[in-house]
């Protein structure tokens, strides 16, 4: 695969930037929440990383529309289904409400019906008071084109990885917690017992920057965990979020070649230890 350099980068200026792309992507979530039909895994909300285009883009809408946000100016966008734009707008400079008003009217021109759209959502982000009513800020160059460049290397190394997994759900970013994820289910005849989730994260309390993570879930939790072979330059942690981590700037002092390797070495004794776990 064509590994994207992750060059050393302030990590609150990261931060600060994935906080604004977080609350940007709402926008694309919420036209899956009111204009599809609902799902109940919630995946009508979620959306891809699409390298082509250097954008987040949604699920398809009727009129072959899809709601995208397209780095690294950070422009709210309508996607024909040739991936030509045919409206976008810049979001800096307009608050929530303003942004919302424009992609009701764009939809409209569109010939989408907008009225069952609603604005709220069925869960809280952080942050979400700070752009209730303030105006979206510039966003921050070389911290968009991280990012960026970040999404595309999450999305083409586990799509790689789950092709050896035919049940692996879609690589999808997810507009809750704006993960980049995939999971893999373990089934005993029709029952789901276990499953490994991996992906890439936004910093939260657990990490303080972004990072890639392997998680797991039993039907039948383990009450004890036995010591865990540290995973390359990854680490474990076992509390009430059980899994291993990767921060992104364990990757900062590489050559390109090295981080895909640390990268690929993570998830493989990553999963490799998670299976055991699980008894796979």
């Amino acid at each position: 695969m064509n590994w994207k350099t992750l060059e050393r980068i302030d990590i609150a200026t990261l931060n600060n930037e994935m906080t604004l792309h977080h609350h940007a992507v709402q926008f694309i979530a919420l036209a899956g929440k009111y204009l599809l039909p609902e799902k109940q895994d919630d995946s009508h909300t979620n959306m891809f990383w699409n390298r082509a285009l250097n954008s987040y883009v949604g699920h398809e809408l009727p009129q072959f529309r899809r709601v995208a946000i397209r780095l690294p100016d950070l422009s709210l966008c309508i996607f024909d289904d040739k991936d030509y734009i045919v409206q976008a707008l810049e979001i800096s400079g307009y608050t929530r409400m303003d942004l919302y008003e424009w992609l009701t009217k764009a939809l409209e021109a569109n010939r989408i019906s907008t009225e069952n759209l609603g604005l709220e959502m069925h869960y809280e982000i952080p942050d979400q008071p700070r752009y209730e009513h303030a105006s979206f800020e510039k966003p921050h160059p070389e911290a968009s084109e991280f990012i960026a460049r970040m999404r595309t290397n999450a999305r083409e190394i586990l799509t790689k990885l789950v092709k050896s997994y035919p049940d692996a759900s879609p690589v999808r970013i997810w507009p809750h917690h704006f993960d980049t994820g995939t999971f893999i289910p373990y089934y005993d005849g029709d029952k789901m017992v276990s499953g490994i989730g991996l992906g890439l994260a936004m910093a939260d309390e657990m990490v303080g920057e972004p990072y890639f993570y392997v998680n797991h879930w039993m039907d039948q939790p383990r009450e004890k965990y036995p010591k865990l072979k540290v995973p390359g330059k990854g680490k474990w942690i076992i509390n009430d979020w059980k899994g291993s981590v990767l921060p992104v700037s364990q990757l900062f002092s590489l050559h390109v070649e090295k981080q895909l390797e640390a990268v690929k070495t993570y998830f493989a004794e990553s999963i490799l230890e998670t299976q055991k776990l699980i008894g796979i």
